[in-house]
């Protein structure tokens, strides 16, 4: 069972706002096959500053590392150019 079969993404959506909201943080979630399946949440200037960092070859590079683990992984790293930090979280089925 895919994920978009388990949770309609327009209620994760709704659950990933609220959640940004509160821990004030920035988040997106992508599939199995790095496509999104919402798009970024949180705080319109983090949001604006987070947009520029999600196609870099940084993140990208923590996604693959992510997907290619284990049930569950997790990366957490310094940007490149020092502007804050990168998380990855992957959850397998």
């Amino acid at each position: 069972m895919s994920f978009q079969e388990w949770m309609d993404s327009e209620k994760l959506q709704q659950l990933q706002d609220a959640f940004c909201d509160i821990t004030d943080i920035v988040a997106y979630c992508v599939d199995d096959s790095m496509t999104a399946i919402t798009r970024l949440s949180g705080k319109a200037s983090a949001v604006e500053r987070a947009g520029k960092y999600v196609d870099s070859p940084q993140v990208q590079a923590l996604l693959e590392r992510v997907e290619d683990g284990s049930l569950e992984e997790q990366v957490n790293e310094e940007l490149d150019d020092g502007a804050g930090r990168a998380a990855v979280i992957a959850v397998k089925a």
